[in-house]
């Protein structure tokens, strides 16, 4: 009868998977490719505001494994996608066009629909629903910063974005980079608030469960606060994840 070795040599390689997606983060797998911040979105995980967490801890604050949600990340490059969607590679100046002409109109546009409705509900329900006054006040707060917010980025940031685009066209690299980086971290912290104000939004509502006695006017209103809660991940997403960080990497350049 024959022996076999008496050491062994046993070599470990990390999953292919895991080498991946190992050195991103959350909201750099979804600059990437849209597709992915679908799987964030079924898991419930942040992947804009909360964007620069590693796979292993958006996982673990999901409550799945990262085996799993590697797994989903990679099912999605079977969903059907096209150029016109490859936000990455747009031009920063176009970006900041569309995140105003898209999102920020939307926004503008949406947000006084929604303030009726929540007043209207909560005259009609408010007795036997306390939380709708909570609700419709929070909201008016939510969407008057909001609006305010915006205008600073469509009259500060995206003009001073596109002007230092257009100086390094021309090779001129005298653009200020601290005036840039101060006023997208002023952003990126109106951002958290907004994300904020969303969780706290669906705790009143609890997650925008309607009760027994809804008309369809309350049903509507919680149908478009969630379609608004939808354009705004995705907004804020195209902006800190993308148009932030390639601007302060072009300045840096």
């Amino acid at each position: 009868m024959q022996e076999g070795p008496q050491i062994w040599r046993v070599k470990i390689v990390k999953n292919n998977l895991e080498k991946k997606y190992n050195s991103e983060t959350v909201g750099s797998i979804a600059a990437k490719d849209y597709r992915k911040a679908e799987v964030f979105k079924k898991f419930n995980i942040d992947f804009c505001c909360a964007g620069n967490r590693s796979l292993k801890e958006a996982s673990k604050e999901a409550g799945v494994t990262e085996e799993q949600l590697r797994t989903e990340l990679e099912q999605a490059n079977k969903i059907t996608t096209y150029a016109s969607q490859d936000y990455d590679k747009w031009s920063l100046g176009f970006l900041a066009d569309f995140i105003k002409n898209t999102h920020h109109q939307y926004a503008k546009e949406t947000a006084p629909i929604i303030l009726g409705l929540a007043e209207k509900v909560a005259l009609a329900h408010g007795i036997q629903h306390t939380e709708l006054f909570e609700l419709a006040k929070t909201a008016k707060g939510f969407f008057e910063e909001l609006l305010e917010h915006m205008v600073k980025e469509e009259d500060v940031l995206f003009q001073n974005i596109k002007t230092s685009v257009a100086k390094r066209v021309h090779g001129d690299k005298s653009f200020l980079l601290g005036s840039l980086e101060t006023t997208i971290k002023i952003m990126h912290k109106e951002h958290d608030h907004a994300g904020e104000n969303l969780r706290y939004l669906r705790k009143i509502t609890n997650n925008y469960t309607l009760p027994t006695d809804a008309c369809n006017s309350y049903n509507y209103r919680f149908e478009k606060l969630k379609e608004f809660e939808d354009d705004l991940f995705r907004h804020i997403h195209l902006e800190n994840n993308i148009l932030f960080s390639k601007s302060i990497a072009l300045q840096a350049s």
